[in-house]
């Protein structure tokens, strides 16, 4: 006998969940040795674990604050893990280094829940594991993987359609909406007959891209610099930018897209604003013969202006 259509529809989604959690439970591991997780969890712990989930999660996330009260001394190994996440209000006061505090691990989680619109996954022990705050944190990343997701950027070489002049995330929803913008791959990607490769390369374990928009260089520059009045800044790199944060001389964006800048020339990638007047539904509707999308009109204009 066939089982019903919504028991196969269910057991479809529990396994695509499954898949998810997997996924990222491979990326969350990495970093650490094996031995880690089945010990106590240390306030060190919590702090390197839940700042990999961040990583996954937030990618180039810039500071939301400065923040120099830490439970570390600058000399500590792990200062800067601990300074990361306070500079992005996920340390809540006071988070001891070598124990673990239950309450500051639920503020912290349900921060981070919160800017998803979700509610922290239930954490009742006291002295848990490190390999139940590693299963606590899959399950925030598999239910944050429901948000709204990036909208890939695709620009395309003038003088061959098919070649990627420069490509980047656009992240318009969440805690900091912002432009990833990575180093083109030296792989080429054909980009008139293969989309689905490219959002398949900028997609994580945590964020899968299917939104688009697909352009020549200039069209997609135009997108964001509507106006004299448009100006891109530059908020953080990786590795790490000489300077972390300014503004990108007026005419000089195609040549930081592409990394042929100084500042940006060898790296991976960096984080981009745009401030000033977004696009309008005038030129919008001018350059949408030169767009190729999935997404309407409508959501284009929603989605630049943030």
């Amino acid at each position: 006998m066939r089982p019903p259509l919504r028991l196969l529809a269910l057991l479809c989604l529990l396994l695509a969940n499954l898949a998810l959690a997997q996924r990222c439970e491979a990326e969350m591991r990495a970093p650490f040795s094996a031995e880690l997780f089945p010990q106590p969890a240390t306030g060190r712990s919590a702090a390197k674990l839940l700042q990999r989930a961040l990583d996954l999660l937030e990618p180039s996330l810039p500071p939301l604050r400065r923040v120099i009260d830490l439970p570390v001394a600058r000399d500590d190994p792990d200062y800067d893990t601990f300074s990361y996440l306070a500079d992005r209000e996920l340390l809540p006061h006071p988070w001891p280094a070598e124990a673990f505090s239950l309450e500051a691990w639920r503020v912290a989680t349900a921060r981070l829940a919160d800017w998803y619109g979700l509610a922290a996954p239930a954490f009742d022990e006291p002295a848990p594991s490190n390999e139940a705050l590693l299963a606590s944190l899959l399950e925030l990343i598999e239910g944050a993987s429901r948000a709204p997701q990036p909208v890939a950027l695709l620009a395309a070489d003038l003088r061959d359609g098919s070649r990627i002049a420069f490509w980047a995330t656009l992240r318009n929803h969440g805690i900091y909406p912002r432009m990833i913008v990575l180093h083109p791959p030296e792989e080429p990607i054909d980009l008139r007959r293969n989309i689905g490769a490219a959002l398949e390369r900028l997609s994580t374990c945590a964020t899968t891209l299917t939104n688009y928009v697909y352009a020549p260089a200039d069209t997609a520059e135009r997108l964001f610099l509507a106006t004299n009045e448009s100006r891109m800044v530059i908020v953080g790199g990786v590795p790490p930018l000489s300077q972390e944060i300014f503004e990108v001389p007026a005419g000089d964006e195609t040549a930081y897209l592409t990394f042929r800048a100084h500042e940006v020339f060898g790296k991976e990638r960096y984080t981009a604003l745009f401030i000033g007047p977004s696009v309008g539904i005038p030129t919008l509707l001018r350059l949408l013969p030169q767009v190729r999308t999935n997404m309407s009109p409508k959501e284009i204009i929603d989605f630049l202006g943030g």
